[in-house]
């Protein structure tokens, strides 16, 4: 194998069920990465996106390591990180500072961001911030809809979206991948990446929502203006409509999942009662998601509509279902017209791939960063800004 060249690409998605590892390469004729290894393996030592049994996960994580490097003919060293579990949730927060000087510039920027990330770390103490994104920009109270570096007033005003997870869920995912000999990159918050992907911009632009049904969350994104604005997880996913089968018709759980994927139905058990059963859990997803967006006052109010991915956005109409629901256009994403890659992937795959895609091309979203190298940097930067806003 060779060593792994800055023009290769790999991320990592610890699922509730499945661990993904994908591993891209960037040329110059591509305008994506191209997909070259892929890698993953079932695990149990992960319920609702926390790691329960490290060993477990380990074993897992490095079994798929090795079957997307041995793909790929890569040894990899680093990698970007998905983040997705219950404790990962926005924040809208406002910061102000009145302008010394009358012209704005990056410092003036950047001390509002880092003012910003210390006061929630100084309320949160047990939450880690992966993004801070900023929504709006507010000179003299008057909003503007443009950077505002060059303008001149009194006092600066920029709300952001700020994305964060409980610490214990960070911590776990980090010493695990530690463990397998990898340098972690970035965290990435999973609908971040997973929305770049599977929403074009004009469609995050005018307003929509991404809805991941994954093992045993459901992750439910809104984006406007092209930026992430509320994201929520739910404990409920596939392994309920697998759940439900095992109770409704009295089956094993292995036997409920075979049939919940059209693979075996027995002749006792008829077509119309395993879709009753079925669609009643899909529309009891559908009622969840409705009630955040009408929390979120996006109720039948995104131009963008519904888009699904995940593992469990599959079944063959829970597209129908979930439209007259909600009264919202809905769509599950083609995903092998989005990824190039010679391999069969499926939608589960989308996550970790757009996290390969923002680490490579949109630092924009990127987090303050886990590597050492970064922190170190990270704390040299604060220094200097901290310096500098006392400079002529």
């Amino acid at each position: 194998m060779i060593p792994q060249s800055p023009s290769i690409i790999a991320g990592i998605d610890i699922g509730s069920n499945t661990i993904r590892v994908i591993i891209t390469e960037q040329t110059e004729s591509d305008s994506h990465p191209r997909v070259i290894g892929i890698g993953k393996s079932v695990t149990s030592g992960v319920t609702k996106g926390y790691i329960i049994n490290e060993d477990e996960v380990f074993m897992a994580l490095t079994s798929a390591i090795r079957a997307a490097e041995t793909m790929a003919g890569i040894k990899l060293d680093r990698v970007y990180v998905c983040m997705n579990s219950v404790s990962l949730k926005t924040d809208h927060i406002t910061n102000t500072i009145s302008l010394e000087k009358k012209i704005i510039s990056e410092r003036d920027i950047s001390y509002i961001i880092h003012q910003t990330r210390d006061n929630f770390h100084q309320q949160n103490k047990n939450r880690s911030l992966l993004h801070t994104i900023p929504l709006a920009y507010y000179l003299d109270r008057e909003e503007l809809f443009a950077h505002p570096i060059g303008l001149t007033g009194k006092e600066l005003s920029i709300k952001y979206s700020l994305v964060s997870c409980l610490t214990q869920h960070q911590d776990g995912f980090i010493s695990v991948i530690s463990k397998a000999g990898l340098d972690i990159i970035d965290i990435i918050a999973s609908p971040i990446a997973a929305g770049v992907v599977a929403l074009p911009k004009r469609v995050r632009s005018a307003g929509a929502a991404l809805v991941d049904i994954g093992a045993e969350t459901l992750s439910i994104s809104i984006f406007e203006y092209d930026n992430l604005i509320h994201t929520a997880v739910v404990p409920c996913g596939a392994n309920f409509i697998t759940n439900d089968l095992a109770l409704g018709l009295q089956i094993s759980l292995d036997d409920a999942e075979l049939i919940k994927l059209g693979k075996n139905i027995e002749k006792t058990v008829t077509r119309r009662r395993v879709q009753d059963i079925i669609e009643a859990r899909i529309l009891d997803m559908a009622d969840i998601i409705k009630k955040k967006l009408a929390s979120w006052n996006r109720d039948r109010l995104l131009p963008g509509g519904i888009t699904l991915v995940g593992g469990g956005s599959h079944y063959e109409h829970m597209n129908t279902l979930i439209r007259n629901h909600l009264k919202l256009p809905t769509q599950t994403i083609q995903i092998e017209k989005i990824i190039p890659s010679k391999r069969i992937l499926d939608n589960a795959w989308v996550a970790v791939y757009g996290a390969c895609l923002l680490g490579n091309q949109q630092p924009n979203y990127r987090s303050t960063g886990i590597s050492l190298r970064k922190v170190f940097k990270d704390i040299k930067d604060s220094t200097k800004n901290f310096i500098e806003q006392f400079l002529p």
